[in-house]
């Protein structure tokens, strides 16, 4: 017969770390099978489904965490009004334990409500957010006091600390999270945020996940790969503690990933992860064998082969092979729920650059039909940008423009190496000219893009003539709605100056980038870029 492990801590991490190993279903089946009514499986349970639908954006999947979430969070509701005593160490240990778990559904919760994309999806988010965090800031005041109190009594057992260090490290993840995302948040979210009256601290938030990631909790592999995430992704993109290059960056995402692999063994997630971290170091040809690796592996979660398929479209944009970007894109468009509309345009993109044009236009022409949130960002950037190709026909010329300032606005310009950059921006120049003199808004995108070639091959010369010359048809782009044009314009002069130690000029062209150009699609993107710009000046 089999052991009983319903009480075995040990089960829950081993079904958190599962899904990257061997499929969701595995650890499904480890946990319900283990759970009876365990507070700590249900939560592994939770943390596991909520992953799964994050990654995938389906509808029904997010519908379906949400409501196992509040499951979770009455049962442990029941339980706190059940439990016998809390005044021996391990009582209390208990009832901080089960406050985490609280803690964590309405963290959980959160996230779940902003994939919403609407107001009151940020609202309702913002306040279990709020909830959230102040059950995590309790937890460690009252692990203050405790740890205080039995490190003062002569019969205090060894057990007790251990007791009481589990229990903050299970908080810690938790904590870490909210503090992270609350530091990445464009002012404007921000601003909702400190309504509700709370803000976060990066640093607090980042030793919090540390201390998570070598813990012995069950969180210990989500901790793990939120590193990874803002190391390996979020540090190099929003430019984070980047000043001297991207080698701190690289180094902090390798580091998690061996921590990774050596606590839960190979997975398909860390070789995506790898292949992240070769993009940093401009090693395409690397990058795109680890993808490769990530998405043909047996075990590899659905959403982690798509995200790789995603990449590796990106690769052969910039390696000019269009007809090989294409069927990723395309493929995606078909199965995925994140946003159809995105990869269709992109698929469509890459079809007419690579001279495909009646393909590339009867695809836009559907793009309409398949956009699933008409007022989500990326879908509404598609809606804008297709509208004139309901019945004009586009060129190469034009596809290739606009694919291009995707690769830029999506920040996949800084992942090509040298020769990429030098190769496109040869391009773009020669293209530049088939352009019509009176599109004023394809000008401007294509001197946007030869703005942030010339920044990234260390030309700023050449990035500033670039950009003000995109500001020379701001006043036309922002009439039409393309307003994120000339506010990337500013925001790369601003870079300049930074990077020239002027920050007085440097902080006006900022300013500027921020509060004059508004109600864009890209503006959470460019906000936080430019949040993270100023605070590393020291404004």
């Amino acid at each position: 017969m089999a052991a009983d492990r319903t009480n075995d801590p040990s089960v829950a991490r081993e079904g958190i770390s599962l899904p990257f190993r061997s499929g969701v279903e595995d650890a499904e089946a480890l946990l319900t099978k283990n759970s009876g009514g365990n507070a700590q499986i249900d939560c592994a349970l939770a943390y596991i489904r909520v992953v799964q639908s994050l990654l995938s954006w389906e509808p029904d999947s997010i519908d379906v965490a949400i409501d196992y979430l509040k499951q979770v969070e009455a049962r442990c509701s029941a339980s706190e009004s059940s439990l016998p005593s809390i005044g021996t160490p391990r009582g209390m240990q208990h009832l901080m334990l089960l406050r985490v778990i609280d803690g964590d559904c309405q963290l959980l919760r959160a996230l779940l409500c902003f994939t919403k994309l609407s107001i009151a999806g940020y609202v309702k988010g913002g306040l279990l957010l709020r909830s959230a965090s102040k059950v995590y800031k309790k937890i460690y005041k009252d692990l203050d006091k405790y740890e205080g109190t039995q490190s003062s009594v002569n019969d205090a057992a060894e057990g007790a600390s251990a007791s009481f260090a589990n229990v903050r490290a299970a908080c810690s993840l938790g904590f870490g999270i909210v503090n992270l995302a609350m530091s990445l948040m464009p002012d404007k979210a921000l601003s909702l945020m400190k309504f509700f009256g709370f803000s976060g601290e990066r640093q607090a938030g980042l030793d919090a996940l540390a201390f998570s990631s070598t813990s012995e909790d069950m969180r210990a592999p989500v901790a793990m790969l939120s590193l990874a995430w803002f190391h390996g992704i979020g540090r190099p993109l929003l430019g984070i503690d980047v000043r001297e290059g991207y080698g701190d960056a690289i180094d902090q995402a390798q580091k998690i990933i061996h921590q990774a692999e050596t606590d839960m063994g190979p997975a398909s997630i860390f070789n995506y992860f790898k292949g992240r971290t070769e993009y940093l170091k401009n090693n395409t040809e690397l990058a795109m064998e680890a993808f490769k690796s990530a998405a043909s592996s047996p075990s590899a979660l659905k959403e982690v082969s798509q995200l790789c398929l995603y990449e590796m479209g990106f690769i052969h944009v910039l390696n000019k092979d269009f007809a090989a970007a294409a069927p990723n894109f395309e493929t995606l468009c078909k199965e995925t729920h994140w946003s159809p509309g995105f990869y269709g345009y992109l698929a469509a993109l890459c079809l007419g650059s690579d001279g495909q044009i009646a393909a590339a236009h009867d695809l836009m022409k559907k793009l309409p039909s398949i956009v699933l949130r008409k007022n989500a960002n990326y879908e509404k950037f598609v809606l804008k940008k297709t509208a004139c190709f309901q019945k004009a026909v586009p060129t190469v010329v034009v596809c290739r423009t606009l694919l291009y300032e995707v690769v830029y606005l999506w920040n996949y310009m800084l992942f090509a190496n040298t020769k990429q950059k030098e190769e496109l921006l040869d391009l773009l120049q020669d293209e530049c000219g088939a352009l019509d003199p009176l599109d004023h808004v394809l000008l401007a995108a294509n001197f946007l893009v030869q703005a942030g070639l010339t920044f990234e091959l260390s030309r700023p010369l050449d990035a500033e003539v670039f950009s003000r010359k995109v500001l020379q048809h701001a006043d036309i782009c922002v009439k039409k709605k393309e307003q994120h044009i000339p506010a990337y314009a500013t925001f790369i002069i601003g870079q300049i100056y930074q990077q020239s130690g002027d920050f007085v000029q440097m902080k006006q062209a900022m300013s500027k980038a921020k509060s004059a150009y508004s109600d864009y699609e890209v503006e959470g993107r460019l906000q936080t870029k430019i949040k993270i710009a100023m605070e590393s000046a020291g404004s």
